[in-house]
């Protein structure tokens, strides 16, 4: 007599319903974080990019040259240094008593500066220490040459390369 209406979904029905869309949001979540720490990566790279070739282009144009010989000193080149498990990476110009030794008198002034995101790691290729790479001024070469890797906080990795003739070499994720 009396006709049964469904009106709604069942227990099950809602159970299967949500946990499916919590499946599809958590997917959706791990490949947002991936993305994220790939894109803090590369913003690392090209930031550190920057700074080096910026470097390299004021050591082979000699700027600055007059600020050294004002101190009774020569140009020695441009310097970047990122100190071992820190975040921060240094521009400093560099005058030395004698441009073409590296040991003696040399006084850096900072000139520019980048931090990098928490979430990144920068330190050289072969191990650990100190990133100290100079561009030697109207010589086109590099004290300091070394292989530079870049590491996010999941398994991102970018390495490249600064040659002794000054090349900047791009470089690519392993």
């Amino acid at each position: 007599m009396f006709a049964k209406k469904d009106r709604g979904f069942t227990l099950v029905e809602m159970m299967v319903t949500i946990s499916i869309m919590l499946m599809i949001a958590g997917g959706g979540i791990a490949a947002f974080i991936r993305f994220n720490d790939k894109q803090n990566v590369q913003v690392a790279v090209k930031d550190l990019q920057t700074l080096l070739r910026a470097a390299q282009t004021k050591a082979k144009v000699g700027e600055g040259a007059d600020d050294c010989r004002a101190k009774g000193l020569s140009l020695r080149g441009y310097q970047v240094f990122i100190a071992e498990n820190s975040n921060t990476a240094t521009l400093s110009k560099s005058c030395a008593d004698n441009k073409f030794t590296v040991p003696g008198l040399r006084e850096y002034s900072v000139r520019d500066e980048i931090n990098f995101d928490s979430n990144v790691t920068v330190s050289k290729y072969s191990g650990p220490g100190d990133i100290d790479i100079e561009f030697l001024a109207l010589l086109s070469g590099v004290d300091g040459a070394t292989k530079i890797k870049i590491s996010g906080s999941g398994s991102y990795v970018y390495s490249f390369e600064v040659t002794g003739g000054g090349e900047i070499r791009e470089g690519s994720f392993e």
